[in-house]
Parts: C-alpha cells; sequence; structure tokens
C-alpha cells in the first residue's frame, strides 16, 4: 500500500516521460496497477532479477499475470524467460534478455606475485554454495581465498582463509578486488541451483582479468 501510495503521489512528473523504467520488481508493478486504472499512459518497462524465484499464491499469480501482460519486462538470463511465461503465461514479446557485462576497459589482466597464489571465491548472493566449496578445499592443495558476508556453517579447514566484507562499499574497493583477480590461479563461483541468475559479475570479471572460472 505504501509503495503504491508513493508511486501515485510522483504520477503527474512520471506523465511527463515518453517510457518509463522500473529497476525493481515491486516498483514496476506498482506502476502496473496505475497504469490498468487509466491513470499512466506511457510504456512501462521492467528490469527484473530473480522474480520467479518468490513464492505467489494462486490468486497472486493471477493478479501478477495480469500486470505483467501490461507491462514490458528484460531479464538476465534466458531461464528467466521460461519461468515467466510458464508461472504468469507473459506473452513471448513482452520478454527480453538483457545480456550482462563488464567493464573492459578496468578489468584487465595484470602483473602476478608468483610468491602468494590462491583459489578464489567472492560474492553475498542466495545462491553461493561456500560450504560445498569448504568441503572440497580439504583436497585443494593451495590457499582458498573467499570474500563474503554470508555466514559459512561448515568448519573451515586450515588452506581457507575468510575475508567478511564487500565490495560495495569501503571495505574493498574495485581496484583492490581486480588485484585479488589478478594474484589468483583461478576463480570458483559455487551455486545451489536456481533459476535466478548468480555469479555473472564476478565470472565476467575474473575472465576480463584473464583467470579460468570453474563455474
Amino acid at each position: 500500500g505504501e509503495l503504491l501510495e508513493n508511486v501515485r503521489a510522483r504520477l503527474p512528473e512520471l506523465r511527463k516521460y515518453d517510457v518509463i523504467v522500473a529497476i525493481q520488481s515491486s516498483t514496476a508493478l506498482a506502476l502496473a496497477i496505475w497504469s490498468a486504472l487509466g491513470l499512466i499512459k506511457v510504456p512501462i518497462v521492467a528490469i527484473h532479477c530473480g522474480f520467479q524465484e518468490r513464492a505467489h499464491t494462486r490468486f497472486q499469480k493471477r493478479i501478477t499475470s495480469f500486470l505483467l501482460r501490461r507491462i514490458w519486462s528484460q531479464v538476465f538470463g534466458e531461464g528467466e524467460i521460461g519461468e515467466l511465461k510458464r508461472l504468469f503465461a507473459v506473452p513471448e514479446e513482452r520478454l527480453m534478455v538483457n545480456q550482462y557485462g563488464v567493464d573492459l576497459s578496468f578489468w584487465t589482466p595484470g602483473k602476478v606475485n608468483d610468491s602468494d597464489r590462491y583459489v578464489f571465491a567472492l560474492g553475498n548472493d542466495v545462491l553461493r554454495d561456500y560450504e560445498t566449496l569448504v568441503r572440497a578445499a580439504l583436497k585443494i592443495d593451495c590457499k582458498v581465498l573467499i570474500v563474503t558476508r554470508k555466514n559459512i556453517e561448515e568448519k573451515l579447514p586450515p588452506n581457507v582463509e575468510l575475508v567478511q566484507g564487500s565490495w560495495h562499499g569501503k571495505d574493498i574497493d574495485d581496484s583492490r578486488l581486480r588485484e585479488m583477480y589478478r594474484q589468483s590461479l583461478c576463480v570458483i563461483v559455487p551455486l545451489l541451483p536456481g533459476y535466478k541468475p548468480s555469479g555473472q559479475s564476478v565470472t565476467l570479471q575474473a575472465m576480463a582479468c584473464g583467470k579460468p572460472v570453474v563455474l
């Protein structure tokens, strides 16, 4: 209700534009409700990530299906399109994959110090499976460096170093992260099954830095 009211309060300003792009699913659906009531006349584009992973009752599916058919949706993976069509009967022409990319002028190979090499893993997404990686580390004959804010339930073996931090703030900036990629032997992205894209930024950044990736 609060989100609906917040969007409604901005309708006079939004009507000035030729198209509205919503970068959150919830905002897009709020816009779609006002569109259905005739208060928005311009096209609405939604950028979704993992939208179909949420639990929906039968009633919520019907309402969501109605609203998604009123807007255009972009997702980050082909698998998401199939699920949106299956769950919500969204027409093909209303869906598009927005391919993910990284800055190749910044994420580049660099000098390597052979004295301190490691297997590198990072990420905070809910689909990261660090428990499996920690168990596998028992068979890896070098240091395994993990950077995450997630709690890891498994007991860490001696060769695993855990850095609890984030690279979206002041803990680790992009320049420091690039050096961590460059010094690694390879990058591992351990994932749980799911339709939501996960690990795409780490995978592409590591590859751009010249590192092999185990996904």
